[in-house]
């Protein structure tokens, strides 16, 4: 706002915030993560505005969601080659020293996605969220739980 009566131009407002990069998406799962329990309501606002007033970052969003997803897949495959080593199946052994360090990586890594996820859905809206609801996110996420059930069965006596 210039003024009580005087607003931005959408097409001045879209150069602002997104040519010149002062938001991205990035920055709003930054925004969701450290503002978003605090101040919920202003946060799905905020987004939501973003992403009807500029619909690049919903072609930004789905490139990050994606990526997001292809992590969790590679997530997933790095947990069956861990299973492999568990039991002894796997070409190259690995110590327990190794193994528990491959696992703590897989947690870390599932846990940093599991956050966004659980931030897109808490604060990115309905519309955000539809976009990527023809992904095969649940598919992965089940593969990966499972995996790291079985994981926790054979690791654990």
């Amino acid at each position: 706002m210039e003024s009580e009566t005087e607003y931005f131009s959408i097409d001045f407002y879209k150069k602002i915030v997104y040519q010149n990069g002062l938001l991205d998406v990035a920055k709003l799962f930054d925004l969701a993560a450290i503002y978003g329990n605090s101040n919920p309501q202003e946060i799905k606002t905020l987004i939501e505005t973003i992403f009807e007033t500029d619909l690049r970052f919903e072609q930004d969003f789905k490139e990050a969601f994606d990526m997001m997803i292809n992590i969790f897949k590679r997530i997933f495959k790095d947990a069956v080659r861990l299973d492999e080593m568990i039991r002894g199946e796997a070409i190259i052994q690995k110590g327990q020293t190794e193994q528990e360090e491959i696992m703590q990586r897989l947690l870390e890594d599932l846990i940093e996605i599991l956050t966004n996820f659980h931030l897109v859905s808490r604060h990115f809206g309905d519309a955000v969220v539809g976009s990527i609801s023809n992904t095969n996110f649940l598919v992965n996420l089940a593969n990966c739980y499972c995996m790291l059930r079985k994981i926790k069965k054979l690791w654990v006596p």
